[in-house]
């Protein structure tokens, strides 16, 4: 008798949330919509109705805290591109000045910082080796 009730409850809920998460997705703004679309967890959530996982990323993105496929690790891999650009014998010194400067800009562009990532982890490194950990005792 119970596991027969929880099995009909168990239905009820995978029925109720999809309506409930179409319901809150046409309340959404299309400029919401779109940023909800860039999040990293949207498929998952879209596929499976996760209501709860889109209340956190509607509320999230109002409150700025927006985790989009192209975070972090852009920028990481940006900097990682930027770092191991190299002058081929054949390329003239203007030519390779234009496009380490296109790869700083596109790196810049969308709010990144370009080396950011390589000072920080190498200042990180030094800070905690043993030579300066011993000089900050």
């Amino acid at each position: 008798m119970i596991g027969r009730m929880h099995t009909k409850k168990i239905g009820y809920w995978a029925e109720n949330k999809a309506r409930l998460f179409n319901l809150i997705l046409g309340q959404c703004h299309t400029s919401l919509l779109e940023h909800l679309k860039t999040l990293s967890i949207w498929k998952d959530s879209k596929e499976n109705h996760k209501v709860v996982d889109l209340l956190v990323m509607a509320c999230g993105l109002c409150h700025k805290h927006n985790k989009t496929k192209q975070g972090e690790m852009t920028s990481i891999n940006q900097d990682i591109s930027l770092d191991t650009f190299v002058q081929k014998s054949d390329m003239p010194c203007d030519e390779f000045q234009q496009l380490f400067y296109a790869q700083i800009e596109t790196a810049n562009a969308y709010g990144g910082r370009a080396g950011y990532y390589f000072i920080y982890n190498t200042a990180d490194t030094l800070f905690r080796s043993s030579i300066f950990g011993a000089i900050g005792q």
